[in-house]
């Protein structure tokens, strides 16, 4: 999304511009100044209306002043400035404004480094305020070298009044820009997955990721239990072998699970719904296990048939007590991992799986929730393979 303004040319201004190491100062004409003997000068809007093109000054966007500049800062300003210097030939204003960029993760992790700190507690033992006062002054670190690179490039920007991301003017300019998109209807709310540090406990930007962020965290993926219940699944009206059996196996006052395989476990907590694939076959299946006192125990499962050796890690320990097909199985009832209903979560808060969606409509009620969720559904792209 980007929000254009234009604003009028301002005759007959000048930008001191510095050129050369030794730091001599040359004044040119603005655009859309006016030459000797009064006619426009090469600089002027060809078609005199007004445009103005905004050039921000920075190492790429804007320059954070705690560290040393580098050569690809050259490079990126090199491109910047040639992009400005072509539009103003052809006529346009380029407002040349230089910046610093005093907010982010690099600058914490600086402060960091040099206070010995290496989690978020240690920083809020330290003093939020205090390790905030330090970040303020170490994002200032820097400033003459990076205005001597400017310099020695030649780089046509205006350094005399930066904008500063930390100072108030620019932090209420970005929330009053934030509250005319929203008063004109053009923001809106959405949820994606983000990078996360750890060891920071923050999430992490594309501009921080491309710092060097490696994704070598185990991610495993898990087999979990899920406790069919029959009492909401008979309330359903659903009646066939499949269920039969497993009420036989309740009935004798065992428990019965389907057996669930997911790569996202963090997910856990807020699911709402089973997947299984409808033209592949599903059995429960008796299994003799040890527990950790050596007592013998049979647990009841339900799984795909084609990944019976594999959830069992091969053991043949087992009898095969029915076999459905997947659309057998739809509509089947099983007990949430965390009950919803119990953690005094405010209307909306938890969706509702309704027509292979989640559905978070405020006005639903916990009757609506469990009529609809943690019920198994059937889907094309549930795989017998990992």
């Amino acid at each position: 999304m980007a929000v254009a303004t234009s604003y009028a040319i301002v005759a007959g201004t000048t930008y001191p511009i510095t050129v050369g190491e030794g730091g001599e100062g040359t004044t040119y004409p603005s655009p859309g100044a006016t030459g000797a003997n009064g006619e426009d000068s090469i600089f002027t809007n060809p078609a005199n209306s007004p445009h103005t093109i905004t050039g921000k000054g920075g190492g790429g966007a804007g320059a954070t002043a705690n560290g040393n500049p580098g050569i690809h800062h050259v490079l990126a300003r090199v491109f910047k400035d040639v992009i400005c210097r072509y539009k103003t030939m052809k006529g346009f204003q380029c407002v040349r404004k230089g910046g610093w960029d005093t907010h982010g993760l690099p600058v914490e992790l600086e402060i960091e480094k040099e206070l010995g700190l290496k989690s978020k507690k240690e920083i809020e033992e330290y003093g939020i305020k205090e390790f905030n006062e330090q970040c303020k002054t170490s994002v200032f670190k820097y400033v003459k070298e990076w205005e001597q690179l400017t310099s020695r490039i030649g780089y046509w920007v205006d350094l005399e009044d930066p904008y500063v991301t930390l100072h108030n003017s620019y932090i209420e300019s970005g929330w009053w820009i934030l509250k005319t998109l929203w008063d004109q209807g053009l923001l809106y709310e959405g949820r994606r997955a983000t990078p996360h540090c750890p060891r920071c406990v923050t999430s992490l930007s594309s501009h921080e990721v491309a710092l060097g962020y490696k994704d070598n965290t185990r991610d495993p993926s898990v087999f979990v239990k899920f406790i069919l219940d029959l009492n909401r699944t008979n309330d359903s009206g659903i009646c066939n072998g499949f269920v039969e059996t497993l009420q036989q196996i309740v009935n004798a006052g065992n428990l019965a699970h389907f057996v669930a395989w997911t790569t996202t476990p963090w997910t856990l907590p807020s699911n709402a719904a089973l997947a299984i694939n409808k033209d592949e076959s599903y059995v429960v299946i008796k299994f003799a296990t040890t527990d950790e006192d050596e007592v013998n125990e049979n647990q009841y499962l339900v799984m795909a048939e084609k990944l019976v050796e594999a959830v069992l890690d091969g053991s043949d320990d087992y009898e095969i007590l029915f076999t459905a097909i997947g659309a057998d199985l739809e509509g089947v009832c099983y007990t949430p991992l965390f009950d919803p209903a119990e953690a005094n979560l405010p209307p909306g808060a938890l969706g509702v799986f309704q027509n292979g969606s989640i559905n978070s409509d405020s006005n639903l009620t916990e009757n609506d929730m469990f009529q609809n969720s943690f019920k198994v559904h059937t889907a094309d792209w549930v795989s017998m393979s990992d």
